[in-house]
């Protein structure tokens, strides 16, 4: 018997008389997790020690164990992660694909390195699709995997109501994501469980204290949300991980993910920015869907090859709205540094999916090649 169920037993020697924080201990202690937060003592919770501070010869012997990973590389265990981009990239779908993949310790987008170790029970939160909506999506995602059945390891919350607004709901939201042991928990997406997820950061410092309830046990959060629109004029210079709107998302998120439109059915996945590890590889997805299911079907790419795909898909979708557009327009419309654009104009040109007619003092006037489709046409 440890020491602190010791002293439960001596101050609570009736468990009809022990208090509510006790009682929860009993049910769910507190785990250490990889990433170095430690869970308060229960004698802590009921501020009979003390002291809150740790002498080294405690804090510097405990032995934490190595980081758990739900999806390697991309999910470790116990924090918060946000996938964010704008819409119509894949984010939603993506965060379900994680879900299977995690419930079903399969392969996340087909690709091996992101087969999970093991089966996690999971949580998926939704208040932006009906349950008519996500349902087939979901059992499309387990045909392609071959799973006719539906796993114990999966669960789900669609349009139920939930307010993280309202301090009531984080007491019965933490309660249940304990009381029935979720190790992974997806929000999808923020603005619909908090009219505070544009907000700056203290707004969104509360959202992220709250979510550390959950984490501090070891539990991943995993929060959908969209990016801010880029700067008015100028070039965009941010970073992919400072693009998530409302201030603080950046500060908060151990694993920032973003995502990029670059073609008809394809994305491009950029891990940025992680606090606890080197940046995982990007990777690209494409989807596919037939009467055997849906799959999203992933490929690895560079950094490198990530940034020219995403500046090709960026002009080539400004010429499809713009034909005949000039080379300064089109910098200063989708906002990409100068040099850039300009040479995205010749791999386009040389790939013959652009083409120029010679305008006023020898300006080039670009527009598509005829009969060239972009994914702003589906």
């Amino acid at each position: 018997m440890s020491q602190v169920d010791q002293w439960i037993a001596d101050m609570y020697p009736d468990p009809a008389k022990m208090p509510g924080v006790v009682s929860r201990y009993l049910e769910s202690p507190p785990i250490r997790i990889g990433n170095g937060a430690v869970a308060l003592d229960i004698a802590d919770a009921l501020h009979e020690s003390p002291s809150f501070i740790d002498p080294a010869s405690v804090f510097l012997t405990v032995e934490d164990p190595p980081q758990e990973y739900i999806i390697p590389e991309i999910t470790p265990r116990g924090v918060l992660k946000i996938s964010h981009g704008d819409p119509r990239t894949m984010k939603s779908l993506s965060a379900m694909e994680g879900v299977v993949a995690a419930g079903t310790g399969t392969p996340a987008f087909g690709l091996e390195r992101f087969r999970p170790p093991r089966s996690f029970k999971c949580l998926y939160c939704s208040q932006e699709d009906a349950a008519s909506r996500v349902r087939p999506r979901v059992n499309g995602l387990l045909k392609a995997r071959g799973i006719t059945t539906a796993p114990d390891t999966l669960n789900f919350a669609v349009y139920k109501g939930i307010d993280f607004d309202n301090p009531e709901w984080h007491d019965r939201f933490v309660e249940s994501v304990l009381g029935n042991g979720f190790e992974n928990v997806t929000i999808d997406p923020a603005r619909g469980f908090t009219e505070h997820a544009d907000a700056g950061p203290k707004e969104v410092i509360k959202l992220a204290k709250f979510f550390r309830r959950l984490t501090v046990h070891g539990i991943t959060v995993h929060v959908v949300h969209h990016d801010t629109k880029p700067p008015s004029s100028g070039a965009d210079a941010r970073r992919r991980s400072h693009r998530a709107s409302g201030g603080g998302w950046f500060s908060v998120s151990e694993c920032p993910v973003s995502f990029e439109k670059i073609g008809e059915r394809q994305s491009l996945v950029s891990p940025e920015d992680y606090k606890f590890s080197a940046d995982p590889q990007p990777f690209t997805i494409e989807y596919h869907e037939d009467e055997s299911g849906i799959w999203l079907v992933g490929e690895n790419t560079t950094s490198a090859d990530a940034a020219t795909l995403a500046i090709d898909e960026a002009v080539l979708t400004h010429l499809s709205e713009h034909p005949g557009a000039s080379g300064n327009g089109i910098i200063k419309s989708i906002r990409k540094n100068r040099d850039n654009v300009l040479q995205s104009l010749e791999r386009l040109f040389k790939a013959d999916k652009v083409d120029y007619l010679e305008g006023p003092r020898k300006s080039k006037l670009w527009s598509l090649r005829t009969g060239l489709k972009t994914s702003e046409d589906h």
